[in-house]
């Protein structure tokens, strides 16, 4: 039996004819399929040697095979390399286009339209119970009106369109910044989709740092690192909520 490695098929669908990065993906692939094949060759070879029927040194054919499956090892590297690129590219193309998408929905008529919420909570899920959910819990108990993602989201939903409605139909954004807030893809949306509604209105973003030094907030973004901050481990749960309240209810 034998492998066969003619088409690339363990590469999922990719359009390279429109797409630059699945075009680089396909020449990597082909190149790969070229070179297994060329591996196969060699250790078919080895092995005839090594069952003396080939007069072919089988020491220049060892090293030969070492070689080849380095190069492999290499186009497999780049496939890697390529793909998280093409990922980040696509990730930072989607985040643009939503960026633009808020700064020309921005009208004097929709900015004037009550929202829905008072507080869009943007939290990893590591700090759900230590600190997220008894604060948001404690939040509502008080008057205010809360999207928090236990609240809100249903089976079936499309997270990144909840999160898109929680975000503009709040007023304020309060972003809970720990060490699994900055390691985490969703928050970071989260974060730059407040940031475009901030554009050319008041700050929307209420940082809450969560055993965290300035410093590695420093390191995540030099802009909230600027910003004034209440720290989780200064006050009690009631105590944050009624801090978040009266600054919500400051700028009615």
């Amino acid at each position: 039996m034998t492998d066969n490695f003619d088409e690339p098929d363990d590469i999922p669908y990719m359009d390279p004819e429109s797409n630059p990065w699945d075009s680089l993906l396909l020449d990597l692939a082909k190149q790969r399929s070229g070179m297994k094949k060329h591996i196969m060759g060699l250790e078919n070879g080895l092995f005839k040697i090594q069952n003396r029927r080939s007069s072919k040194k089988p020491s220049s054919l060892a090293s030969e095979l070492t070689q080849a499956r380095k190069k492999l090892l290499q186009i497999e590297e780049k496939i890697l390399d390529v793909e998280r690129d093409k990922i980040l590219a696509e990730q930072s193309k989607k985040e643009s286009e939503y960026l633009e998408w808020w700064r020309e929905s921005k009208t004097d008529e929709k900015s004037s339209v009550k929202k829905e919420f008072d507080l869009f909570i943007s939290h990893a899920s590591p700090d759900k119970e230590s600190l997220v959910r008894p604060l948001a819990e404690e939040l509502v108990s008080i008057g205010v009106v809360v999207w928090y993602d236990e609240f809100e989201l249903r089976l079936g939903d499309s997270l990144r369109e909840s999160i898109d409605r929680g975000v503009g139909n709040s007023r304020y954004g309060l972003v809970v910044l720990s060490e699994a807030f900055f390691k985490r893809r969703w928050t970071a949306y989260e974060l730059s989709s407040f940031n475009a509604i901030e554009m050319g209105s008041e700050n929307m973003v209420l940082p809450l740092w969560h055993k965290v030094s300035k410093d590695e907030v420093l390191s995540f973004s030099p802009a909230l690192a600027d910003r004034i901050a209440i720290k989780s481990s200064d006050y009690s749960i009631p105590e944050l909520a009624r801090l978040i309240r009266d600054r919500i209810r400051s700028r009615r």
